[in-house]
C-alpha cells in the first residue's frame, strides 16, 4: 500500500513539473537523403553495453542537462539495419578553459561494441526493438521533458533486433485553442457538484491519459486511469464511474481546445496528466461587528488567502460566494453593480432591479456592458445573449420583450420616484437571441 501512495504522489506532481523538467536531446538518425533528430539514445537502452561506452569515453566528457552523457551518436540505415556511424564527443580542457569535440568512427568503436554489435568496421544495433520516433523542422508540442516532444515531420520506425521492419511519415500540426493548464478554473466552474454532495468538500484528482480531441477543437474522450478523493484517501478505479462520466460531460462543454495534430491524432500538448479540482469559495470578512454598507470588506478563499482586498469595492452583497457573486463598485454616487465569480474575477456589470441585483427568471438574469446595453447571463456566469438592447425585460415563458432603441421617462406626478421606458420598436426574442412573433 506504502508503494502505491508513493507512486500516486508522483503522477500528482507530473503535471505540476514538467514545465519544470528538462528536454533531452537525440542522436541524429540519416535515411531518405535527410538527416533527423533522432529523439533517442539507443546505446542507453543496453545497460552493458552503455556502461562500457562510459568506461570507454574520456573522464572529462562534457555533461549538460540536455545530454547527461556527453556523446551524440550518429546513426544511418544500411541495408535495412539501423548502424552506427559515428560518435561525437564533447571533452572539456581545464588547462586552457575550453571545450573541444572528439570523434569515434565505427572502426574506432570496437572496444565497446565487441564482441556481439560490431563486425567487418561496422555497428549494427541489433540490441535494440520497438518504435522510435525521428523528427525535423519546428516544435509543435514539447513538455521540456526528456524526449516528450514532438517536430513538423515525424518518422515513425518500428525496430526489430535492429532491423527497420517499417516507417510511417506523419506532417504535425497545431491549431489554436484553450490549453488543458488554463481551463481549471473553468472545469471547476463548470463541474456538476450538486449531483456529488457526498463529496462536497474533497479534491478529486484526475489522472489522464489518451486525451483525444476532434479536428475542429471538441473534446471526443479520454482514460481515467483512475480518481483520488482527498482528504477521506479514498481511491476509485473506475474509468466509467459517475465522477469520471462527470469530468468528461464538462470537458466536453469547453470549446474551442488547442487542437496537436500528433502522429495521427488530435490530442492536446500533455499526453499524461493529472487534474486536481475542488469547490471554491469566497467568503467575506469584515473588521466590524456586522457587514453593512460603508464597512471595510475583503473576501478570502477556502485556504485563508485573500483573493479580493479590503477597499476594492464599495459593498459586497454577497456574504458567500459559491458559484457568481454581488459588488459595488467603489463610488460615493450612481455606484454599479459587478459580478465576481468564485475566484474573484470580474465578469460583467449587472442589471439593477429594485436597488439590488436582478433576479434570476427562467435560467437568466440581466446584465449590462460599460455602455449600459443590456444582455443576458446564466446562474453559472455564462453570457447566453451579448448586451446589446437598450431595454430589455426578464423572460417570461421563454421569451424576453425588447429594443434596440427608445428613452427612459419619467412618470408624472411621480417627483423622479417611478419611471418607464418608452419605445416604438419593441421585439420578443427566445434564449437563442432569435426574433419571434408574440
Amino acid at each position: 500500500m506504502r508503494i502505491k501512495n508513493y507512486f500516486t504522489i508522483i503522477l500528482l506532481l507530473c503535471f505540476f513539473l514538467q514545465a519544470k523538467a528538462t528536454g533531452l536531446s537525440g542522436d541524429i538518425i540519416s535515411f531518405n537523403g535527410d538527416s533527423w533528430v533522432f529523439m533517442a539514445k539507443p546505446i542507453n537502452m543496453d545497460s552493458t553495453l552503455y556502461k562500457r561506452l562510459m568506461d570507454f569515453i574520456p573522464d572529462n566528457h562534457c555533461v549538460s542537462t540536455g545530454n547527461w552523457e556527453g556523446y551524440t551518436a550518429f546513426w544511418e540505415i544500411q541495408n535495412d539495419y539501423l548502424c552506427l556511424q559515428r560518435i561525437e564527443v564533447c571533452v572539456y580542457d581545464e588547462t586552457s578553459r575550453k571545450d573541444s569535440t572528439l570523434i569515434y568512427h565505427a572502426e574506432a568503436l570496437q572496444a565497446p561494441f565487441l564482441p556481439y554489435y560490431y563486425e567487418n568496421g561496422s555497428v549494427e544495433a541489433r540490441w535494440l526493438n520497438g518504435e522510435f520516433r525521428a523528427g525535423k523542422g519546428d516544435l509543435v508540442r514539447s513538455v521540456h521533458s526528456g524526449f516528450d516532444r514532438n517536430m513538423e515531420t515525424e518518422c515513425v520506425l518500428r525496430i526489430k533486433n535492429g532491423k527497420v521492419i517499417n516507417t510511417t511519415t506523419y506532417h504535425n500540426y497545431k491549431k489554436p485553442g484553450l490549453k488543458i493548464i488554463d481551463v481549471q478554473d473553468e472545469i471547476i466552474r463548470k463541474f456538476p457538484w450538486n449531483r456529488f454532495p457526498k463529496y462536497k468538500n474533497q479534491r478529486i484528482t484526475f489522472v489522464i491519459r489518451n486525451f483525444q480531441l476532434t479536428n475542429d477543437g471538441h473534446f471526443k474522450d479520454c482514460d481515467i486511469r483512475f480518481i483520488l478523493l482527498r482528504p477521506i484517501r479514498e481511491t476509485i478505479e473506475d474509468g466509467n464511474h459517475p465522477l469520471a462520466i462527470a469530468f468528461k460531460e464538462t470537458l466536453k462543454s469547453i470549446y474551442p481546445w488547442e487542437v496537436l495534430f500528433i502522429n495521427g491524432k488530435y490530442t492536446i500538448e500533455y499526453t499524461d496528466f493529472t487534474m486536481p479540482i475542488w469547490r471554491k469559495y469566497l467568503t467575506a470578512h469584515t473588521t466590524e461587528p456586522y457587514l453593512e454598507v460603508g464597512v471595510p470588506v475583503c473576501y478570502l478563499n477556502e485556504r485563508g488567502d485573500t483573493i479580493v482586498p479590503y477597499g476594492k469595492y464599495r459593498y459586497c452583497q454577497t456574504d458567500t460566494i459559491k458559484e457568481l457573486g454581488f459588488v459595488y463598485e467603489n463610488k460615493p454616487k450612481d455606484a454599479r453593480i459587478i459580478c465576481i465569480n468564485n475566484a474573484g474575477k470580474e465578469l460583467f456589470y449587472v442589471f439593477k432591479y429594485d436597488n439590488g441585483p436582478d433576479y434570476i427568471q427562467e435560467g437568466l438574469f440581466r446584465i449590462m456592458n460599460e455602455d449600459g446595453l443590456v444582455g443576458f447571463a446564466d446562474s453559472l456566469g455564462n453570457v447566453v445573449i451579448k448586451p446589446q438592447f437598450k431595454f430589455a425585460n426578464p423572460f417570461e415563458n421563454g421569451k424576453a420583450k425588447v429594443t434596440f432603441s427608445g428613452e427612459n421617462k419619467e412618470v408624472p406626478d411621480s417627483k423622479g420616484e417611478k419611471h418607464y421606458w418608452d419605445s416604438s420598436n419593441w421585439y420578443y426574442i427566445n434564449k437563442n437571441d432569435k426574433i419571434i412573433n408574440k
